[in-house]
């Protein structure tokens, strides 16, 4: 990977979870490779108008989706015209009732969209490269690339915030909680720099959450 690649947060992720539900804000990244615009992650409905207006100003090459909950895929429904990656086994997730966050509701109309299924150290762009990173969902991705000499991971829940990341307290179950632990051991030897699905980007080698710890209220 090389290092010509930026990027924009488009959403960052909320970093807390009421008694009685939850926010639903998880982070959106606009990717920028050369002439490549990868967008991952589409949030929830808090942030349609957003995403909507992005859509507007920017020319959008590629969705990437890490996982079908409803915070990250919610507005998959504006983006009918480019490939729209995704892990077959999160799309399979769609006929199952073992994960109450999956956004089942793409299932009546997943057809109106140009699928692509995502594999493992899969080249998205040039220097943009997928990566599956089970645990959270069975068939959770991350992007990876590199930016001023960083390795960055895109992480969405792969890796929710540091909190998690440095405690390893997880607020929600994991699918697999052995994958996830995988996961977790491969991000952290692989990369300098992690964008978490619910918080701001941090280091690896100094990952102190700026935010509110994770609190229920």
């Amino acid at each position: 990977m090389k290092n010509n690649v930026s990027f924009d947060i488009i959403s960052e992720g909320v970093n807390k979870r009421p008694i009685c539900g939850a926010f639903g804000f998880s982070t959106s990244i606009l990717l920028h490779d050369g002439d490549k615009h990868i967008l991952f992650d589409t949030g929830s409905y808090g942030i349609r108008n957003k995403i909507k207006e992005l859509i507007e100003n920017n020319a959008i090459s590629c969705l990437v989706l890490s996982h079908l909950h409803f915070d990250h895929c919610a507005n998959i429904d504006l983006f009918k015209n480019i490939p729209i990656y995704v892990s077959k086994r999160e799309l399979e997730s769609l006929n199952e009732d073992k994960d109450i966050n999956t956004y089942k509701a793409l299932g009546f109309f997943i057809n109106m969209f140009d699928l692509q299924f995502l594999s493992d150290s899969m080249q998205i762009s040039p220097n943009v490269k997928a990566f599956y990173t089970p645990g959270h969902t069975a068939g959770h991705f991350s992007l990876g690339f590199e930016c001023e000499g960083k390795k960055i991971i895109a992480a969405g829940d792969a890796v929710k915030s540091a909190m998690e990341y440095t405690s390893g307290e997880l607020v929600t179950k994991p699918f697999d909680m052995i994958s996830l632990k995988k996961t977790i051991d491969l991000i952290k030897n692989n990369f300098d720099v992690i964008i978490p699905g619910h918080q701001s980007p941090f280091s690896i080698s100094n990952p102190i959450d700026k935010d509110v710890i994770l609190t229920s209220f």
